[in-house]
């Protein structure tokens, strides 16, 4: 049976088990305890290849007259393409997240606090989160 790669903590290298840990919110390692999270990188380029395998498959419906889009340089034509490469980005990115961990360890970086925020929307929780960090 194959199997995802496995991920370690960059903190004890304890593997991770894949279906362990969510890419968002923060979990913790369940060796060292500290907070974890899916490193920014990874999930900006899992979202640019969503967007790039959208756009592929718009094109290849497109040219095998599976779909018929009109002329992208026109107002209609520009609404249409972007609609279908919406519609199609979605399942290309359900489809990354599935199997991506099958090829490549996904990194793990430690979770960083973000206080600033424009409206200060996540105060709360990240007080919450601090006060559940802090080591006896």
């Amino acid at each position: 049976m194959i199997g995802p790669v496995a991920m370690r903590c960059p903190n004890c290298r304890t593997a991770i088990e894949y279906g362990s840990f969510v890419a968002y919110p923060p979990f913790r390692c369940q060796h060292c305890h500290v907070l974890l999270a899916v490193s920014r990188g990874y999930l900006v380029a899992r979202n640019y290849l969503g967007l790039l395998g959208g756009f592929a498959l718009a094109r290849a419906a497109d040219l095998l007259g599976l779909i018929d889009l009109p002329d992208p340089q026109t107002c209609g034509g520009f609404w249409a393409w972007y609609l279908v490469i919406v519609c199609l980005t979605i399942p290309v990115m359900v489809v990354l997240a599935r199997v991506v961990p099958f090829l490549v360890s996904v990194p793990l970086q430690f979770y960083e606090y973000g206080h600033v925020t424009t409206l200060d929307l996540n105060r709360d929780r990240d007080m919450e989160l601090e006060e559940r960090d802090v080591l006896p």
